[in-house]
This record gives structure tokens, sequence and C-alpha cells, in this order.
């Protein structure tokens, strides 16, 4: 049973890997030219999840990259996606243990916000090189098909379901929050802001493939997702069969003093 359990795991990150955009390219080389990385500069991500921007500093030709991970399953998704092509550990930050190096680089996409305020910058700090790189960015959904959008929120909204629905300007907000708190901390420097745009569209099953992936929808019961699913196959069927979304990444470079 277990060992089906864990299958049926591996299939469904693996299946939220195969829906979900790639990152830009674009990200990864700005943050090796900025940081004037080596193929063997160590490089540290906090909150790897399923490895999406794992894949992205890999694609690099990086060979030395360390994934902390708070969630066992996806670290075990990780280690078999990977093939061992990364060290991961089982942690949150806030309670690994530092190695005896440093590092390079440090990235986290999305998510840096969920690190601990009056731990995370320290840490960060005495994990990083002098001049060690700290990466950071976040993904949003920006826009897309207004009319569609609106026709779903309808939908979702007659059963209080809040999907897709972060508000742009309050994650632009926040962010700014965190690079005021990185500012005033005063030992970083040589800060940079980056935008990357991109879009990508979504055939009727391949959303629905997205929603059943996401937790608030996963633990609907089922009579209810059928019906949902009902009501979103005809509202993309009205409108071409496809959705298309548009995302932003916002990314926030500097350096350890």
């Amino acid at each position: 049973m277990y060992n089906i359990r864990c299958e049926n795991i591996y299939k469904t990150f693996k299946k939220y890997d195969e829906l979900v955009f790639k990152y830009p390219k674009e990200i990864f080389m700005d943050i090796n030219n900025y940081g004037d990385l080596r193929k063997d500069s160590k490089i540290l991500e906090i909150g790897s999840g399923t490895g999406k921007a794992t894949e992205g500093i890999l694609d690099l030709n990086f060979n030395d990259v360390t994934c902390i991970e708070l969630e066992y399953e996806l670290g075990a998704y990780m280690d078999r996606k990977f093939n061992q092509n990364v060290d991961i550990y089982i942690s949150s930050f806030e309670e690994w243990q530092n190695p005896t190096y440093k590092y390079h680089m440090i990235m986290c996409a999305n998510s840096f916000h969920f690190l601990n305020p009056k731990i995370r910058l320290n840490k960060i700090k005495n994990t990083l090189k002098k001049d060690g790189v700290m990466a950071l960015f976040w993904i949003f959904e920006k826009s897309a098909d207004y009319k569609i959008k609106e026709k779903l929120n309808d939908i979702y909204n007659k059963i209080n379901l809040k999907l897709f629905l972060n508000s742009y300007d309050s994650s632009l907000d926040n962010i700014f929050k965190i690079k005021k708190e990185i500012i005033n901390k005063n030992i970083f420097y040589n800060f940079e802001t980056k935008k990357y745009n991109w879009n990508k569209i979504y055939s009727v099953e391949e959303y629905i493939d997205m929603l059943n992936i996401d937790d608030m929808y996963y633990l609907l019961d089922d009579h209810i997702k059928k019906s949902l699913n009902i009501d979103i196959r005809n509202i993309l069927k009205e409108n071409n069969k496809k959705i298309q979304i548009d995302y932003e990444a916002i990314l926030f470079l500097t350096k350890l003093i």
C-alpha cells in the first residue's frame, strides 16, 4: 500500500511538471551573468518543490547544486527526477545545519516569503560567501482572457473556491516590503530587479488537469468536481477550446557585503 501511495504521489508531481510552464532560460542566464558564476560554483536552492527552478540551473551545466526541501515526498521526487545530480536535504531552511563551507549563490524561487523573517537573512548571511549572490524570484499569473476568467470565477465563487486568484498588485506590495527589508539590513549591495513575461496556452483537458493538482480543488467532493468540470468544459468550448495564461517573473538580485 505504501509503495502504491508513493507511486501515485510521484505521478501527481510528474503531471504537475508536465503541465506547468518552464521557467524562462533568461532568468538563470541573468543570475549567472550577474554573479559571474563558474560551472563548479556552489549553489544552494531553498524550497525547491518539484525542481522547476533546479532544472534551469542544471540546464546551464552547474555541477555543484544543493537543494533544501521541507516536504519528504517532494524531496523523494526530486531525487528520482534528477538521478542524484543534486544533493537534497529534507529540512526547513531554519533547522538545516549549515555545512562547513559557504555557497557562491543562494536561490529562492517562490519560496523566500515562507522563511521565518526573524531568521532568514542572518542565516543566509552565514551561508553565503563574501560577494556571494542571493537570487530571489516570484512568478505571477499577471493576466489572461478576462472574459473567460470572469466566467470561471463566477463558477468558483458559487462554492467559495479561490483558485489562481492571487492579486498581482498585492503580490508586488509584498515583494517591495521584502526588498525594503533586505536593503535595510545593510549586509547586501549592488541591487538589481528584472522582469520577464511569457504565456502558455492550455487546452480544456490540460486546464482541468491543472485544477486537479491544486490542493483546494483536489480536496473537493467528487460530485462537486464532476459538476465543475462540466461547467468549465462548456465555458472553454465556447471560447475556442483553449485558455491563454500570461505570466510574469520578478527577479531580485543582490550580493553579500
